[in-house]
């Protein structure tokens, strides 16, 4: 005689994904969105410098766009602008001393 247990359903078994793989699929997503505001940002960095005659700063153009600091961050290195640290808080203006 052979017991059965009818009320045990058997268990599914889902694929989970590698964490590399998701990591990678979420920089690549990242990449892609980045590559698709880099026009946008070039618009608002050149309007901005042509309203005020400066560069504009990683949270200025995070706030015009309305996109994370860390992502304008990166459009404007793709942009090749290069804004100057702030210090203590507070942005630092070039020019000659």
């Amino acid at each position: 005689m052979q017991l059965v247990d009818e009320h045990h359903e058997p268990t599914a078994i889902t694929a989970v994904p590698e964490r590399d793989s998701v990591q990678a699929t979420t920089e690549e997503t990242s990449r892609l969105e980045a590559a698709r505001l880099v026009p946008l940002a070039r618009f608002a960095a050149v309007q901005h410098q042509q309203a005020t005659g400066r560069v504009i700063t990683v949270g200025e153009l995070a706030a015009r766009m309305s996109i994370a600091p860390a992502v304008a961050g990166r459009l404007l290195a793709e942009l090749g602008h290069v804004t100057p640290a702030p210090v203590n808080g507070v942005a630092v203006l070039g020019g000659d001393a």
